[in-house]
């Protein structure tokens, strides 16, 4: 198997506004809170903005990441 890096904290909602152009977030309007009410199909998006962006592979980690 190959391995992958996995980041270390949630994205914020700065963040993704950075990204994206626009925050769905509800919960809370600090930049610095973890963006939420976010679609799978928003983090999709989210993840190949940023690989455009950074030139890097951005991607969400597998189903059985989460038990790592």
């Amino acid at each position: 198997t190959k391995g992958y890096y996995l980041g270390k904290y949630e994205v914020t909602q700065a963040q993704f506004q950075q990204i994206m152009g626009a925050n769905p977030s509800k919960a809370s309007e600090d930049p610095n809170a973890p963006a939420d009410t976010i679609s799978e199909g928003d983090a999709v998006a989210f993840c190949n903005k940023l690989a455009e962006k950074t030139g890097q592979q951005t991607r969400l980690p597998p189903a059985a990441g989460g038990e790592y």
